[in-house]
């Protein structure tokens, strides 16, 4: 199984987890491939602002295309 698919299943099965979008504002702008519910945070921001958007006990999936 890939891991779009192992993703998948877990959103299916409401697992805590938390999808994150790394791109820049532009390149999430711009784009029309995202996945669902996913937060964006851009790179140069996820150590700063990781802690007030995840929730604790979470499994986090960073993603950057």
């Amino acid at each position: 199984m890939c891991i779009r698919d192992r993703l998948k299943a877990k959103q299916d099965k409401k697992e805590r987890i938390v999808v994150i979008d790394s791109r820049t504002g532009g390149s999430w702008d711009h784009s029309n491939k995202k996945i669902k519910d996913a937060i964006r945070l851009a790179y140069q921001n996820v150590a700063r602002e990781a802690a007030s958007k995840i929730p604790m006990g979470s499994e986090v999936v960073v993603y950057c295309t």
